[in-house]
């Protein structure tokens, strides 16, 4: 497998946005396209979502939106300050209220039990909580966030698919 670092996957997207012209928004939705086809969709029917609020949020948004509309059952969890979303994960936040898609915003502890209970009958989870752009320790509500999703993964050996990077590994920030 071919890999790269997050600073060649920042010039990366640089590059298609920047020098190519290709819209944010499109990388985003193709992104999103791209891990919906790794998934046997014929197999599974229930999923839980769990977005942040920078760009690898607005992929999970874009995957959420897709799972819907193949009318999967979905939850679908936001985690992090609204007024700090990026502008793309705020298109496809507008776009799954236009198709009356509701959220939970993780703003509390109470918010986690449903988070929990959410991961524990769904089939499959997907995490796009950070991406490449992650700069900072992981604490508060995003760690223990992060200790759910990963103790429901080692407790029953639940399938969950990380968008960007695996959370045990450390970025080169």
């Amino acid at each position: 497998m071919f890999t790269i670092s997050c600073s060649e996957m920042k010039a990366m997207d640089s590059y298609a946005i920047n020098s190519i012209g290709i819209p944010s928004i499109v990388l985003m939705e193709n992104a999103a396209l791209k891990v919906l086809k790794n998934i046997d969709l014929e197999k599974i029917d229930s999923f839980t979502l769990v977005c942040g609020v920078g760009n690898n949020g607005g992929d999970g948004l874009a995957i959420a939106r897709h799972l819907v509309l193949a009318n999967k059952a979905v939850d679908l969890f936001i985690i992090g300050n609204l007024d700090k979303r990026t502008k793309d994960f705020n298109i496809n936040l507008n776009i799954l209220n236009n198709l009356g898609i509701d959220f939970i915003h993780i703003t509390k502890d109470e918010d986690l039990k449903k988070l929990k209970h959410s991961l524990n009958i769904s089939e499959l989870a997907i995490d796009s909580i950070f991406g490449i752009g992650l700069t900072r320790e992981i604490e508060g509500l995003f760690r223990k966030t992060i200790d759910i999703i990963n103790n429901i993964f080692l407790l029953i050996f639940y399938r969950i698919v990380l968008i960007h990077f695996l959370l045990s590994f450390q970025l080169d920030y």
